[in-house]
């Protein structure tokens, strides 16, 4: 049985069986919030659902459908973890990156956060022709490292329905509304500022090609954002 609140966790991590007392689990501990728990164990992070709780959940047919989808910096579910006693499916893990604290983006080279959005461009592409929609990114989910990780699965929502296009095109005003509300404002713009800087941005057309046009070779991303807005 499980017991998240009584310190100690029977569970399987796929085919493995992982039996935790409360000493092992504190040692492991991550984070925590309204609707789970996040454990450290090896290079992945266990996110354990808690039994009561109001906020919709993913549920195991998209975790084990999310998990084939191959991207590089949108963390995918890896495995399925159940109750090893009643095979109750009650969470996922995910792979583990050490986060840095958030600032670090801020002295980033700009070419080198370019690159970096290259390949989350191409992650939106991808998510958008397995019908994934990202309904939501912001600076907690997101894990600074020497790359940057897009870490809560938890908000995405498989639409067959939707078209390939029509999801790309929210994935992509998505992830621009999260550089404009949470990147921007690292380098502690003005309301003033930040307004000017966002308007000179298309909210449906990808952010990063957007920028890629005249950057010094040196200059950092918060040297770039006060650039733009002088």
């Amino acid at each position: 049985m499980v017991h998240i609140g009584d310190g100690c966790m029977r569970i399987l991590l796929g085919e493995e069986l992982l039996d935790l007392d409360e000493e092992t689990l504190n040692y492991m501990f991550l984070d925590e919030g309204n609707e789970s728990e996040v454990f450290r164990y090896g290079d992945s992070a266990l996110k354990i659902y808690k039994p009561h709780c109001s906020k919709s959940r993913l549920g195991l047919d998209d975790v084990i459908e999310l998990s084939k989808i191959p991207t590089k910096r949108f963390l995918m579910p890896r495995e399925v973890i159940r109750d090893a006693d009643t095979l109750e499916f009650i969470g996922y893990s995910l792979p583990f990156v050490y986060k840095y604290p958030r600032d670090i983006l801020m002295r980033i080279k700009m070419n080198d956060f370019l690159d970096e959005l290259d390949v989350i461009h191409s992650d939106l592409e991808l998510l958008a022709q397995h019908h994934v929609d990202i309904e939501d990114v912001h600076i907690d989910n997101v894990l600074f490292n020497q790359s940057f990780f897009i870490g809560d699965p938890g908000s995405f929502e498989i639409k067959k329905e939707k078209s390939v296009g029509t999801i790309y095109r929210n994935n992509v005003y998505v992830f621009n509304q999260f550089i404009k509300n949470d990147v921007f404002p690292l380098a502690k713009l003005s309301k003033k500022k930040k307004k000017e800087l966002d308007e000179m941005f298309d909210d449906y057309y990808f952010i990063g090609g957007q920028m890629r046009y005249d950057i010094p070779d040196k200059e950092t991303v918060r040297q770039y954002i006060k650039r733009m807005t002088q």
